[in-house]
């Protein structure tokens, strides 16, 4: 309970040679307060010395689902952790590892350990992982951050490291088509089989391409298409058409267009045939 002292203005010298020392005891002892906040130097707070997060950047193109890559895939993204903790004395800690992304300090993930550092030498050395389940469209910088924290409620300092999500994916290329140049319906006969290879490259390798087809623009300008290549083998695709005797004569053009699995196309490739 506090207790309050008043100085009457014409008190005797004795007096205030009382009232001083009471009032000094009052300053030095205050009143009996809520120690929310108080520090008691008793305690020991922890310190993170350096922390590592592995990877730092992720091509979320490179990850598979089913075999396949679409935007609204949902994939789960491991993130290794790596900590250097200076107890300081303490004798229990819990690790807290938080995932935030750009627009919000709310956490996407979260994850604590506890540790009991006893008589593990100085520092420890924590080795963990945090994951967490995104969509391929959630790109962007995200936050990986870890602090200690005491049985009491003494936290440590704070490090954080940025984690780099992205989408980067690269279209195919059409490198070659096998075919014939000319036909002559002269020689051919009742007909004749015409047999066109493709062969893809794809910086993301040869699976990611999916699809190859071609359209035919005929000697009139009439667009026939687009036909599907057959997939004889990665990055190899073939397809085969009939030419008989009555063949719209000219030059026929062969567009090729190849689609990956994000749906990205190449570079039309034109193959000219010419049909006598």
């Amino acid at each position: 309970m506090c207790v309050k002292a008043t100085i009457v203005r014409n008190a005797s010298c004795g007096a205030f040679l009382v009232i001083i020392p009471v009032l000094l005891i009052f300053v030095l002892t205050g009143c009996d307060t809520d120690r929310e906040g108080v520090i008691d130097p008793s305690y020991t707070m922890p310190f993170i010395l350096a922390f590592t997060i592995s990877p730092e950047e992720i091509n979320t193109d490179t990850i598979l689902v089913n075999g396949d890559v679409s935007s609204d895939d949902e994939i789960v993204l491991p993130i290794d952790i790596n900590a250097e903790i200076e107890t300081r004395g303490a004798d229990h800690i819990t690790l807290h590892i938080t995932l935030t992304g750009e627009t919000s300090s709310t956490p996407i993930d979260e994850k604590t350990i506890p540790l009991e550092p006893g008589d593990t030498p100085e520092p420890l050395i924590i080795n963990d992982q945090i994951s967490t389940t995104l969509t391929r469209a959630d790109v962007g910088t995200f936050s990986v951050s870890v602090y200690a924290e005491t049985d009491e409620g003494l936290a440590s300092n704070k490090l954080s490291k940025s984690l780099y999500i992205f989408r980067e994916n690269s279209p195919p290329e059409i490198v070659s088509v096998e075919a014939p140049d000319t036909i002559d319906t002269a020689e051919i006969g009742d007909g004749t089989t015409l047999t066109m290879t493709a062969t893809v490259d794809d910086p993301d390798g040869v699976d990611d391409v999916v699809r190859v087809q071609t359209t035919n623009t005929q000697p009139n300008g009439r667009r026939v298409g687009p036909f599907d290549l057959d997939k004889v083998e990665p990055g190899t695709f073939r397809i085969s058409f009939e030419i008989t005797p009555d063949a719209i004569k000219g030059t026929h053009l062969f567009e090729f267009v190849a689609f990956d699995r994000m749906g990205d196309s190449s570079e039309p490739y034109v193959h000219e045939l010419e049909i006598k």
